[in-house]
């Protein structure tokens, strides 16, 4: 099968035709009349319905990239040594780390998932401030990033999370207030499901 969609970025074309030496290259802009598309061959013997390849390949795309984030934005591949404990204890770090982040990325937008190369930028490109007062500390965060807006819609996300944890779990142990935490946010990327009703008897008689 093909899929295509329509390609949303900026393009630079040029002619297929070779340049004279000296010669310089003519770019086509594309203008509000011409779509681009790009395409995808997919070779399948499955017997799923023909219009859920797409997001089959897309959903499968997303798990190969948390293992290309661990090895080239994380560093989980860049870390070698002889002493095998070094090794291990550096990769469970990265993990943790890591772990941790994307939570806190699907905390921020629970409806995508965010990469590591555009979230660490967004999300850390801000000025903090702790205040201490009638033992409770308020973090004051001030945005420097360009794009403030989506960056404060992001950071209303991650507090409306945090408070739901403070509300519910602020005298459990840690490791119940990271499960209030995680219950919170899979909450909200999933989908409710609809109410269950017994099936009425009379319909299963044949």
């Amino acid at each position: 099968m093909v899929l295509r969609r329509s390609v949303k970025a900026d393009l630079a074309l040029s002619r297929k035709t070779k340049n004279e030496p000296g010669e310089q290259m003519e770019l086509l802009m594309p203008d509000k009349d011409v779509q681009a598309w790009e395409y995808a061959v997919l070779v399948t013997n499955s017997a799923y319905a023909l219009e859920v390849f797409g997001q089959l390949y897309r959903d499968r795309a997303d798990c190969e990239n948390g293992f290309d984030e661990l090895k080239n934005q994380w560093g989980w591949g860049g870390f070698t040594t002889q002493d095998i404990e070094r090794c291990q204890t550096s990769a469970r770090a990265v993990a943790l780390v890591y772990n941790g982040w994307s939570w806190y990325c699907r905390a921020a937008r629970p409806g995508a998932r965010m990469e590591a190369i555009t979230s660490r930028a967004l999300l850390l490109a801000g000025v903090g401030r702790a205040v201490r007062h009638a033992g409770q500390t308020t973090l004051h965060l001030t945005p420097m990033h360009a794009a403030v807006d989506k960056l404060a819609a992001l950071i209303t996300h991650i507090r409306a999370a945090l408070g739901h944890v403070r509300s519910v779990a602020e005298q459990l142990p840690k490791a119940n207030r990271w499960k209030a935490f995680v219950d919170y946010v899979v909450a909200k990327i999933t989908r409710p499901l609809p109410p269950w009703s017994p099936p009425d008897p009379l319909g299963l008689v044949g």
